[in-house]
């Protein structure tokens, strides 16, 4: 992990050169796909990033629900946790649901405050720490059409100094142009990579016309769970009732069928 530098420290000629480095070898990605794994793998192999990750979404609000986001020396379960569990009490997605990212392009776990949030604690011990994860840091993508999160984590705690926000907030301003370009190139995304397994589910038999007392028998779920879920898969999917879900996942489905 970089050493730290003190409160006030500029970026040295080298680091400057190895971000100048990293933006070439991003802006060579052919489309969103690969500059999401180039970012990824360029963090770690010119600052020593081993633990990164990289969530789209159509805005800074909802990226975090990205259900197949770009990762780098991370387990695959402690991914498939997050995207499963963990996610919705990340103290990193509430403060992006909430409006405060406009003022901060780079934040840090130190800097916000986890036990103040809902789940904020058992997140911290039942997730992250658990996965061997003490210092986290987000770095916020604004691109009009899409938006991005690029995470650096690391298993010693305080472990982002200022030198590493220094790097964060240059790097963010020069990604987030190549992540607009990639983004105006890019397929709209699937609405399932927008659900968990279980929403994705629930959606799958609302397409089919089954009312909700129908959909808790066949998942054997309560009613109200099966509205909540429901709830949530028209606020991810941007569909406006149950109608338009419906219209869109067959639309969805036959020309995965057809391509296939």
């Amino acid at each position: 992990m970089p050493a730290r530098h003190q409160i006030g420290d500029p970026l040295d000629a080298a680091t400057l050169t190895r971000v100048l480095n990293l933006v070439e070898d991003c802006g060579r990605a052919p489309d969103l796909a690969a500059f999401r794994e180039t970012t990824v793998e360029s963090l770690g192999r010119h600052f020593g990033y081993r633990h990164t990750t990289f969530f789209v979404g159509r805005t800074i609000g909802d990226l975090f629900a990205d259900q197949e986001p770009v990762a780098g020396g991370l387990p695959k379960h402690v991914l498939r946790a997050y995207v499963e569990r963990a996610r919705p009490s990340d103290p990193f997605a509430q403060y992006a649901a909430r409006q405060h990212y406009r003022r901060d392009r780079v934040v840090t776990l130190d800097r916000l405050d986890p036990d103040g949030l809902p789940g904020g604690r058992q997140y911290l011990e039942s997730f992250l720490f658990r996965s061997g994860i003490h210092a986290k840091l987000v770095a916020f993508l604004r691109a009009g059409p899409l938006s991005g999160g690029i995470g650096l984590l690391s298993q010693e705690s305080g472990a982002f100094g200022p030198r590493d926000l220094a790097i964060a907030q240059v790097l963010s301003r020069q990604l987030e142009n190549l992540l607009r370009l990639n983004a105006q190139h890019a397929p709209a995304p699937r609405l399932h990579s927008r659900l968990s397994p279980r929403q994705a589910e629930v959606a799958d038999l609302v397409a089919q016309g089954l009312t909700n007392r129908e959909i808790a028998r066949r998942l054997f779920v309560g009613v109200d769970t099966v509205k909540k879920h429901v709830t949530k898969v028209l606020a991810e999917t941007g569909c406006a009732n149950r109608t338009r879900l419906a219209l869109e996942w067959q639309r969805e489905r036959s020309d995965e069928r057809r391509a296939g």
